[in-house]
């Protein structure tokens, strides 16, 4: 799973999806690439804060480990959004596509500084496309600007 956020916000990261028919023991965060200079602080027994992130991309490992000391891992990438990025993201207007599927997305409008729902066709989407409106909130929380370029079908 990836995610997309500005320089300088927190992430929370969950694992509370893991599951194990013997059940679960411990889960254990740590960063395996990435500037090392990050924060990661420890708040329930499957979550871990993730703070001080910089410009450039991320991987965090859960390790959850069973009542049989079994262990499992998994991996999410975090990607922080340079300038570039941010404007491909954020700034680029809601492309509803061609096709004539009905997908319900989300968009970051940025003269709102919000993320609406907008219908999406299913084809060749932009970046600024988002499946759930909290993903689109962590990308773009805070971004102004205007929309760049002109409105695409």
């Amino acid at each position: 799973m990836d995610m997309r956020v500005q320089p300088g916000e927190s992430v929370v990261l969950r694992g509370i999806d893991s599951t194990d028919d013997h059940g679960i023991v411990t889960y254990e965060w740590k960063q395996i690439l990435g500037d090392p200079s990050v924060e990661i602080k420890k708040l329930e027994k499957d979550q871990a804060e993730i703070s001080n992130l910089q410009v450039g991309t991320y991987v965090f490992q859960l390790t959850v480990t069973d009542t049989a000391q079994q262990q499992d891992f998994s991996n999410i990438t975090i990607i922080v959004l340079n300038s570039e990025q941010t404007e491909e993201h954020c700034l680029t207007p809601k492309k509803v596509g061609w096709c004539r599927g009905s997908f319900p997305r989300w968009f970051y409008d940025p003269t709102l500084q919000q993320c609406q729902e907008f219908i999406f066709g299913g084809c060749k989407p932009n970046k600024n496309n988002y499946l759930r409106e909290e993903e689109c909130k962590l990308a773009c929380r805070n971004v102004k600007g205007s929309v760049s370029g002109r409105q695409m079908p």
